[in-house]
């Protein structure tokens, strides 16, 4: 406030390290930055250091991440003049002791409901504040309202970071925000920028991210490419099954702010550099196939649990779990389903309709289901994948009479009974399915069909012991 002591009396200064490689060289830079002549004879460390020595000033230190060899001289400057503060911005921790570490997010996104707003109130937050203020640059008239949804998706989809909403918004002399938000999609290209007056490191996402991968050693590429086959995050156990982690190569990823973890012990990779990462892994197809059956694997048999795991209390501790890992359940089940992996999708097919009706997630669970019953239709037609099918359709058409939707789902049914009718080794699926088409006649008031078909299931199910 007003009469306020000022903290620093000797000033705030900005050095820029992106051109320095050695201790000495930072030590010219902070020179240069205090517009301050040294002795020529002097060593320029003892000089720096004796001159500091009685300032009460802030040094901002900027990216210091491939400097981080020489932290000790951060160190001997702290301890040198005790009244200097030191803000230092680096993609890699400096492990001192006198560090105090303030993690850099991006920018502020609008609610999760905010994309389908009306247009009379379009959604505020400073990212989408900072991509108007840039699209207006390169389209004067640009208005919000018209284009909110897209806007969103954008600054959602980069989460945030402003170097990425910048060139994404530039892009607006040529395309419309849902051309950017597609090409967004597909991946990191639309990001770079041939205006003058950028820094070249500035110019191009790619530009970023390869400085960053150059300050990873081979294990650490080697693992942050594996990672890159989860969504929407992982715990520590997933990260060792399916990526081969380990403790120690997670901390020095997180150490080089390639990984975010919450308090809850779950890491997360920010989505464009996890695009990037997904990309290099690419170049090496054998092993991106080997990671993401393993991935498939483990996450489905995440949601594989005995039917009254879904009932009572621990069904809520179940959801709960099962609703975390909900992006990388779904991309586990379409892999499965691309790759014909029937031995890990047809054990979880159950466990992804009980999720599917129990959460909030009826949408997902159901066009999952549709996918894979396309896929099983036009498959092979042992029993294996007939059962599979079968399982599919009964539980994508009792899906929806559980949630009340207003379909004639019998055909399906229908279809399912008659895939396992002739089956020995499937009478739990032509039970459930029977008794599926007699709920949904019960539904309709046909009641003579659904008494027929109730006393069919139950037979079947005392047969088979389920009941």
């Amino acid at each position: 406030g007003e009469g306020a002591a000022c903290p620093y009396p000797d000033g705030l200064y900005f050095v820029s390290l992106q051109p320095a490689a050695s201790a000495a060289q930072i030590v010219s830079a902070i020179i240069a930055a205090l517009d301050w002549h040294p002795p020529e004879r002097g060593n320029p460390t003892a000089e720096l250091l004796a001159h500091l020595r009685d300032k009460r000033l802030l040094l901002i230190l900027d990216n210091f991440e491939h400097l981080v060899a020489e932290a000790a001289l951060v160190q001997e400057l702290l301890h040198g003049a005790p009244n200097v503060k030191i803000v230092v911005t680096s993609r890699e921790v400096l492990n001192l002791a006198e560090e105090w570490l303030f993690a850099v997010e991006g920018m502020a996104l609008p609610a999760e409901d905010a994309a389908e707003g009306d247009g009379d109130a379009p959604p505020t937050s400073d990212a989408v504040t900072l991509f108007v203020q840039r699209a207006q640059r390169v389209r004067r008239h640009f208005a919000l309202a018209e284009d909110q949804v897209d806007v969103v998706r954008i600054c959602r989809l980069v989460e945030g970071m402003p170097l990425a909403i910048e060139l994404a918004a530039a892009w607006l002399r040529s395309l419309a925000c849902a051309e950017i938000a597609a090409e967004l999609q597909r991946g990191l290209e639309i990001l770079h920028s041939d205006q003058l007056g950028i820094p070249d490191r500035h110019r191009a996402m790619r530009v970023v991210f390869d400085h960053s991968w150059q300050l990873l050693d081979q294990d650490e590429r080697e693992l942050l490419k594996a990672l890159s086959v989860f969504q929407g995050g992982f715990l520590r156990e997933a990260a060792e099954a399916v990526a081969g982690a380990t403790p120690t190569l997670l901390a020095a990823l997180a150490d080089k702010s390639m990984l975010r973890m919450t308090a809850e012990g779950r890491y997360s990779i920010h989505e464009l550099q996890r695009q990037d990462a997904a990309e290099r892994l690419a170049h090496s197809p054998e092993r991106g196939v080997a990671i993401r059956n393993r991935h498939s694997s483990y996450y489905l048999h995440f949601i594989t649990h005995p039917r009254q795991s879904y009932f009572g209390e621990e069904s809520k501790r179940l959801v709960a779990a099962i609703d975390a890992e909900i992006g990388n359940i779904l991309a586990a089940w379409y892999w499965a389903v691309d790759h014909d992996r029937i031995g890990d999708l047809y054990p979880a097919i159950d466990g992804l309709y009980r999720f599917a009706y129990l959460s909030t997630h009826h949408a997902e669970g159901a066009r999952a289901f549709r996918y894979a019953i396309d896929a099983l239709r036009h498959g092979p037609a042992d029993d294996a994948h007939r059962i599979a099918c079968a399982s599919a359709l009964e539980s994508h058409a009792v899906l929806d009479i559980m949630l009340g939707h207003d379909r004639d789902v019998a055909e399906e049914l229908l279809e399912s009974i008659a895939l396992v009718r002739d089956l020995p080794t499937a009478r739990r699926e032509l039970a459930s399915a029977i008794g599926g088409l007699a709920w949904s006649k019960h539904i309709k008031l046909e009641s003579a069909e659904a008494k027929a078909l109730f006393l069919e299931a139950a037979e079947l199910n005392q047969e088979i012991g389920d009941f």
